[in-house]
């Protein structure tokens, strides 16, 4: 039995742990989809020979092995331990980024943005079974919220760092600046890969819990008939009916669908079309840090 200042006590020692992890780890990703805008404001099309739509390319091909790594990614995500499978896959897209500072040609850059978004289409499915194996149904929608933040949030913290980056290239010569992006930001990854593998996970997996603090995790998600089971692991059609009958489904997909078509080609574009205004590289990073 236990009171609720015992659940109060380990919600909080649940947040102190997840929250700023997945933070981070979600702003990393959404920087690390999104750079090439800033790397082509630093050279990236020139130096590996880009010509008509092999720019656009590297964008498109990236969004359709995100869409085709979806199903795979989920099914393993709910039969592999979590933290361990979102580690994995997290260290080989930090592998994608910090290799494209090696890249020569078109055919280096589409062979890497392409696993790439196969590797980082992980992120959101994952973090959202990490929040219904940790949290009750009622705190799903704030910690959400928390992490999805970060896509603003970690962008100004991101845009500070590519302008020294560009800053220190522009001064001192040397490696390309978008070189040094994507070893900045391939390392980032890694890094929190590596940390995520030692901090991530359901209640059973993690370290941070004595055995007591596991069984009151597992307690206050099973009264709330939520977290991970024997129904997460088996296929069944019920489920899938009532899934296509609802309408939230439909709803949400129009909206991801509305937000994302403009937000694909400002994200892919944006910072050209800044440039084109009379904008300096760096110039161009400072416009978007109000933006974020």
């Amino acid at each position: 039995d236990y009171t609720p200042e015992d659940y109060k006590k380990l919600l909080k020692k649940i947040d102190r742990y997840l929250l700023p992890l997945m933070w981070v780890c979600y702003g990393i990703q959404q920087t690390d989809k999104t750079s090439l805008g800033t790397q082509a404001l630093f050279g990236i099309r020139e130096d590996t020979n880009l010509v008509g739509q092999q720019y656009q390319w590297l964008t498109t091909m990236f969004y359709i092995a995100y869409l085709c790594g979806e199903f795979p990614s989920n099914f393993l995500l709910q039969r592999w331990a979590l933290g361990r499978t979102l580690s994995i896959y997290m260290l080989c897209w930090g592998i994608c980024v910090i290799s494209i500072a090696a890249a020569q040609n078109w055919t280096h850059l589409m062979v890497l943005r392409t696993l790439q978004g196969f590797f980082e289409c992980t992120i959101s499915p994952g973090f959202i079974l990490v929040i219904g194996t940790w949290y009750r149904t009622e705190e799903h929608s704030s910690r959400s919220l928390f992490f999805q933040s970060a896509n603003a949030g970690f962008g100004v913290i991101a845009d500070l760092v590519m302008y020294g980056i560009g800053t220190h290239a522009e001064k001192y010569g040397g490696i390309a600046a978008w070189r040094c992006i994507s070893l900045f930001l391939g390392a980032s990854t890694i890094v929190a890969a590596l940390v995520c593998f030692l901090l991530l996970g359901s209640p059973k997996e993690v370290r941070w819990m004595n055995a007591d603090e596991k069984r009151m995790a597992a307690a206050r998600i099973v009264s709330n008939k939520a977290g991970r089971d024997v129904t997460g692991t088996k296929w069944n059609w019920d489920q899938v009916v009532e899934a296509v009958k609802d309408p939230v489904l439909y709803f949400s997909t129009l909206n991801a669908f509305l937000s994302s078509v403009p937000n694909g080609g400002i994200t892919t574009f944006g910072s050209l079309m800044y440039r084109s205004f009379g904008f300096t590289q760096l110039q161009v990073l400072l416009v978007g840090i109000p933006r974020s």
